[in-house]
Protein backbone atom coordinates (compact mmCIF):
# COMPACT_ATOMS: atom_id res chain seq x y z
CA UNK A 1 0.00 0.00 0.00
CA UNK A 2 1.29 3.60 -0.97
CA UNK A 3 0.90 6.25 1.81
CA UNK A 4 1.53 9.86 0.96
CA UNK A 5 1.02 12.07 3.66
CA UNK A 6 1.15 12.99 6.91
CA UNK A 7 -1.05 10.48 8.95
CA UNK A 8 0.37 7.52 7.02
CA UNK A 9 3.53 7.29 9.72
CA UNK A 10 1.56 6.90 12.76
CA UNK A 11 -1.14 4.50 11.02
CA UNK A 12 2.12 2.29 10.22
CA UNK A 13 3.42 2.44 13.81
CA UNK A 14 1.51 -0.68 13.98
CA UNK A 15 4.45 -2.58 13.16
CA UNK A 16 5.27 -6.66 13.21
CA UNK A 17 9.22 -5.30 14.40
CA UNK A 18 10.76 -3.15 16.16
CA UNK A 19 13.02 0.23 15.07
CA UNK A 20 16.59 0.74 15.57
CA UNK A 21 18.88 4.07 15.08
CA UNK A 22 22.00 2.29 13.26
CA UNK A 23 24.84 3.28 14.98
CA UNK A 24 26.90 4.89 12.36
CA UNK A 25 26.36 6.74 8.93
CA UNK A 26 24.53 4.08 6.62
CA UNK A 27 23.81 5.49 2.91
CA UNK A 28 20.95 4.11 1.08
CA UNK A 29 20.22 3.93 -2.85
CA UNK A 30 16.61 3.97 -3.90
CA UNK A 31 16.27 2.30 -7.40
CA UNK A 32 13.61 1.64 -9.85
CA UNK A 33 14.32 -0.22 -13.38
CA UNK A 34 14.69 3.67 -14.53
CA UNK A 35 15.70 5.88 -11.82
CA UNK A 36 18.03 6.00 -8.73
CA UNK A 37 17.96 8.25 -5.97
CA UNK A 38 20.63 8.46 -3.35
CA UNK A 39 19.27 8.46 0.12
CA UNK A 40 20.14 7.98 4.01
CA UNK A 41 18.69 6.21 6.61
CA UNK A 42 17.34 7.22 9.31
CA UNK A 43 16.01 4.00 11.70
CA UNK A 44 15.66 -0.16 10.65
CA UNK A 45 13.66 -2.67 11.86
CA UNK A 46 13.98 -6.69 11.02
CA UNK A 47 10.76 -6.23 8.30
CA UNK A 48 12.04 -2.44 6.75
CA UNK A 49 14.15 0.64 6.48
CA UNK A 50 13.22 4.81 7.00
CA UNK A 51 15.09 6.85 4.57
CA UNK A 52 15.16 10.14 4.10
CA UNK A 53 16.31 12.04 0.52
CA UNK A 54 16.40 15.16 -1.23
CA UNK A 55 13.56 15.64 -4.15
CA UNK A 56 10.61 18.28 -3.82
CA UNK A 57 8.15 15.56 -4.79
CA UNK A 58 7.76 11.55 -4.69
CA UNK A 59 8.01 10.64 -8.59
CA UNK A 60 9.16 7.12 -8.22
CA UNK A 61 7.75 3.82 -6.84
CA UNK A 62 10.90 2.48 -5.31
CA UNK A 63 11.04 -1.00 -6.06
CA UNK A 64 14.60 -2.18 -4.91
CA UNK A 65 16.93 -0.97 -2.08
CA UNK A 66 21.07 -0.90 -1.64
CA UNK A 67 22.45 -0.43 1.81
CA UNK A 68 25.95 0.85 2.27
CA UNK A 69 27.79 2.08 5.20
CA UNK A 70 31.64 2.42 5.90
CA UNK A 71 31.27 -1.12 8.37
CA UNK A 72 33.55 -3.43 6.66
CA UNK A 73 30.62 -6.09 5.16
CA UNK A 74 27.84 -3.36 5.28
CA UNK A 75 26.74 -3.96 1.93
CA UNK A 76 23.66 -5.24 0.70
CA UNK A 77 22.20 -5.10 -2.92
CA UNK A 78 19.14 -4.56 -4.41
CA UNK A 79 16.77 -5.64 -1.66
CA UNK A 80 13.07 -6.13 -3.21
CA UNK A 81 10.76 -2.86 -1.00
CA UNK A 82 7.84 -1.48 -0.89
CA UNK A 83 6.69 1.96 -0.30
CA UNK A 84 4.63 2.28 3.13
CA UNK A 85 4.44 5.77 3.24
CA UNK A 86 6.41 9.20 1.28
CA UNK A 87 5.98 12.40 2.83
CA UNK A 88 7.89 15.74 2.88
CA UNK A 89 9.46 16.48 6.09
CA UNK A 90 8.62 19.45 7.91
CA UNK A 91 10.86 21.15 10.39
CA UNK A 92 8.92 22.19 13.75
CA UNK A 93 7.39 25.56 12.43
CA UNK A 94 6.02 23.35 9.54
CA UNK A 95 8.02 24.23 6.96
CA UNK A 96 9.27 21.88 4.15
CA UNK A 97 12.93 21.67 2.95
CA UNK A 98 12.93 19.87 -0.01
CA UNK A 99 13.81 16.72 1.74
CA UNK A 100 11.53 13.54 1.95
CA UNK A 101 10.63 10.89 4.51
CA UNK A 102 9.94 7.47 2.87
CA UNK A 103 8.98 4.24 5.01
CA UNK A 104 9.91 1.24 3.14
CA UNK A 105 9.16 -2.53 4.23
CA UNK A 106 10.79 -5.51 2.38
CA UNK A 107 8.82 -7.39 0.10
CA UNK A 108 10.05 -11.16 -0.20
CA UNK A 109 13.33 -11.04 0.17
CA UNK A 110 15.12 -13.89 -0.55
CA UNK A 111 16.88 -15.95 2.18
CA UNK A 112 20.34 -14.78 2.00
CA UNK A 113 18.96 -11.43 1.58
CA UNK A 114 17.11 -11.50 4.93
CA UNK A 115 19.53 -13.36 6.41
CA UNK A 116 22.26 -10.76 5.34
CA UNK A 117 20.19 -8.13 6.94
CA UNK A 118 19.22 -9.79 10.14
CA UNK A 119 23.24 -9.93 10.48
CA UNK A 120 23.32 -5.94 9.84
CA UNK A 121 20.67 -5.84 11.83
CA UNK A 122 22.97 -7.14 15.04
CA UNK A 123 26.22 -5.60 13.77
CA UNK A 124 24.87 -2.21 13.52
CA UNK A 125 21.20 -1.21 15.43
CA UNK A 126 21.32 0.41 18.23
CA UNK A 127 18.18 1.40 20.80
CA UNK A 128 15.30 3.52 20.47
CA UNK A 129 13.26 5.11 23.16
CA UNK A 130 15.10 2.67 25.87
CA UNK A 131 13.96 -0.35 24.05
CA UNK A 132 16.34 -3.47 24.29
CA UNK A 133 18.52 -4.49 21.30
CA UNK A 134 16.64 -6.66 18.75
CA UNK A 135 16.59 -10.72 19.45
CA UNK A 136 17.64 -12.59 16.26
Amino acid sequence: MFMNDASAETSSEKREHARFQVQETVFALLETDGARQPALVVNVGRGGVCVHYAREECAWRWQQLTISSFHADSFLGRLPVEIVYDRPVADADGQTNGMRRCGLKFSEPSYTQQALWDIFLEQNATIINGKASPEF
